[in-house]
């Protein structure tokens, strides 16, 4: 007999109950469902069920984040933050996700965590506790930081996995500061420059940033200090969300942009100020080869793991090549400072890349009455008109990337996974001296005198990188990657970002253009596209909560890349992929989450939709079940579940559910069939729904 159908449980009540990370570019979602935290893949499969340790145990999941670069997962039971981070499972060939879960480090806080957010790939946690921000920071990042005391440099230790091999990674307070009013929203920017945070009923954003020991916001013992500057709204805002942008784009070519929900019925597009972030991303392959160290020490050694880790490595080969476009002047841009360098995630924790004036500017709006053809107003009674980024600007070029990796694996057909990973190794090894002497030149020498060193340096970077894969290839291949990275850079810039919108009215999916969005020198401007009358059902569309999640189904290709052997190449491969599906995520106020298909035009860019359609759809009971009644006659069942957990420091007294669930028939003619969430009751009681029957038993006439 096979298992038919797994009910995992609704998501728990709040804003942060799920979350979609990534590893490796494989994506997942955790899920907060009752007192376990739930992993699935990108598909839905369920992957694991993180239980609580004994000292949390009993207490429900308030909020969850999982980290898109590094697959770390946190999860807050009241005042206990709880830290996961991904290892290897053992290669049994039974599960094609190969990753599972561990705890490494819980926080305990004085308070109830109502929000938290990862920062600087995985290694700052942004928490929120009542009206008090606190902002973690991983002892890696602080070694990193630490440059004034010792030289510090960072390399790939392969050591055997043993008790003297691990390091104790722990995490500390770095700054606290006191805010007004409690945070109704908050959220950190991709590349982890800046935050926002906004109350209830509050007209102003607040977007905050780090000053290097000179703000007067927030000092703490250690000199972090963080400002703010903030957007005004005509009425209370009603949410925000940032538009991600790619992780191995040089911020020479791109800025940040926040999206902010009114109660006006305005969406408004603020853009992050050309004159400031002209330094970015130097010791960005410090900080991620540091996580490679820490991760391979918890990693079986394998072929798959050297293959991750010289695609991971790989991945800092291709930043260098942009650092280095971007050293050269290659972007067209207006020139405000002298100072032009690249500037890292070491910077940005220590401020220095942040502009005395940072500034965002109005840019686009979208109103719904004037701006949504051919669909119903919204009512007073209805939800705020939201919309969201669709980021297909950043799934394109994430694309893009992979592919040139997966080229530049694919060359070497003659040399073995280990030569590759020993070639990339030694390359980034000796990177990183020159990146520590170059942080110590920026210490000692004014501006001028550090942007010669920086040029002079990165010379010296791009001759050690030039040697990675070059030393048995003429410099026509290198001249190959560069005309790619060249066609992408261009592709990123003249490309229009799309948005997307579910009318609370009718369920209608609504889609706009903005244009010229990356463009320095062009007033970005939007365009109505498409509407998908009754896309969503009636029912789906009002309940609909404001986080939404896309992400794009990616897989293993180095997986792949163990078939080099063959005869398959990497056009194949791709010609073997779903290029034209996005996976829509949504959450809904009875704690259900659905799954939709977003189908595109056959272009590979993500910028014309086709169609929309159910996937899947997770719910059932939060708590345990203490009843199951099923109908005599009918087709239908009542279940009950019970939660009571009753601490001195806990509001919890007990919660109760009742779901009344429709069956389907399931055999060789109904293989779709089960049971179907038809309606819920809950109670903030334990006492509730203790005694449940049908009435009347027997039906008449």
């Amino acid at each position: 007999m096979n298992v038919h159908q797994i009910l995992t449980g609704a998501l728990n009540r709040g804003d942060e109950v799920f979350s979609v990370g990534a590893i490796d570019d494989l994506s997942f979602t955790a899920c907060a469902v009752g007192t376990n935290v739930v992993i699935f893949s990108s598909s839905f499969e369920r992957v694991q069920v993180i239980t609580p340790a004994s000292c949390a145990e009993g207490l429900l999941v308030k909020c969850v984040a999982a980290c898109c670069e590094t697959g770390k997962i946190v999860a807050t039971y009241n005042g206990l933050v709880r830290i996961y981070e991904p290892v290897t499972r053992t290669e049994d060939g039974t599960n094609t996700f190969t990753y599972h879960w561990v705890e490494t480090y819980s926080i305990p806080l004085k308070s109830t965590v109502e929000k938290i957010q990862w920062n600087l790939q995985g290694l700052r946690l942004l928490i929120c506790c009542g009206d008090v921000l606190h902002l973690y920071q991983n002892s890696l990042l602080s070694a990193a930081l630490d440059v004034k005391v010792d030289t510090v440099t960072f390399g790939i230790v392969e050591g055997e996995n043993g008790p003297e091999n691990e390091e104790i990674l722990s995490w500390e307070c770095v700054w606290s500061q006191k805010l007004s009013a409690k945070p109704e929203f908050m959220a950190s920017s991709p590349d982890g420059a800046y935050f926002a945070t906004c109350g209830i009923s509050d007209c102003l954003v607040k977007i905050w940033f780090q000053r290097e020991k000179s703000g007067n916001i927030g000092n703490s013992e250690n000199g972090i200090s963080f400002d703010f500057i903030y957007v005004q709204h005509p009425q209370p805002v009603t949410g925000f969300e940032w538009r991600k942008i790619p992780r191995l784009m040089s911020r020479e070519y791109v800025q940040n942009v926040l999206l902010t929900w009114c109660e006006d019925s305005t969406v408004r597009i603020w853009k992050e100020a050309a004159t400031i972030f002209l330094d970015f991303q130097t010791v960005t392959s410090t900080t991620e080869v540091v996580c490679i160290q820490n991760s391979a020490t918890r990693e079986h050694c394998s072929k798959k793991h050297l293959l991750r880790s010289t695609r991971a490595k790989t991945r800092i080969f291709l930043k260098k090549i942009m650092e280095r476009k971007a050293l050269t002047g290659e972007v067209i841009r207006p020139r405000i400072s002298s100072f032009s360098r690249n500037t890292s995630l070491c910077e940005i924790a220590s401020g220095n890349h942040i502009d005395s004036n940072p500034a965002f500017y109005l840019c686009a709006t979208i109103n719904a009455q004037n701006d949504c053809l051919l669909v119903l107003s919204c009512s007073s009674e209805q939800k705020p008109f939201m919309i969201h980024w669709l980021n297909n600007k950043e799934i394109v070029y994430g694309i893009g990337i992979e592919r040139i990796m997966m080229e530049t694996l694919f060359s070497d057909c003659s040399a073995e996974p280990s030569e590759v990973e020993n070639s990339v190794k030694k390359s980034v090894l000796q990177t990183q001296n020159l990146l520590t002497d170059f942080l110590h030149a920026n210490k000692e020498h004014d501006v001028e005198d550090t942007k010669m060193a920086s040029t002079d340096r990165m010379e010296q970077e791009d001759e050690v990188l030039d040697g990675t894969f070059a030393s048995n290839e003429t410099t026509s291949s290198e001249d190959s990657m560069d005309l790619k990275l060249n066609i992408l850079k261009r592709e990123w810039k003249k490309s229009i970002d799309i948005l997307f919108a579910v009318h609370p009215a009718d369920g209608s999916l609504l889609t706009w253009t903005v244009e010229w969005l990356d463009d320095p020198l062009r007033q970005p401007t939007v365009s109505f596209t498409s509407r998908f009358p009754s896309a969503f059902s009636l029912s789906d569309a009002t309940s609909l909560n404001p986080s939404l999640s896309v992400y794009y189904p990616r897989d293993f290709l180095h997986e792949q890349f163990t078939q080099k052997y063959s005869s398959d190449g990497i056009s194949q491969i791709y010609e073997r992929r779903n290029t034209n599906l996005l996976h829509l995520l949504t959450h809904h106020n009875n704690g259900s989450l659905n799954l939709w298909n977003l189908t595109f035009e056959d272009n590979g860019k993500f910028n014309t939709v086709v169609n929309i359609s159910h996937a899947s759809r997770m719910c059932g009971h939060r708590y345990k079940i203490s009843q199951v009644i099923a109908h005599p006659v009918l087709p239908l069942v009542l279940t009950t579940s019970h939660y009571n957990y009753i601490t001195q420091d806990t509001e919890e007294t007990g919660k109760a559910e009742l779901i009344l669930w429709k069956v389907n028939p399931v055999g060789p003619l109904c293989k779709c069939g089960g049971v179907r969430e038809l309606a819920r009751m809950t109670s903030n009681s334990s006492d509730a729904f203790t005694a449940v029957t049908w009435l009347p038993v027997i039906l008449s006439g």
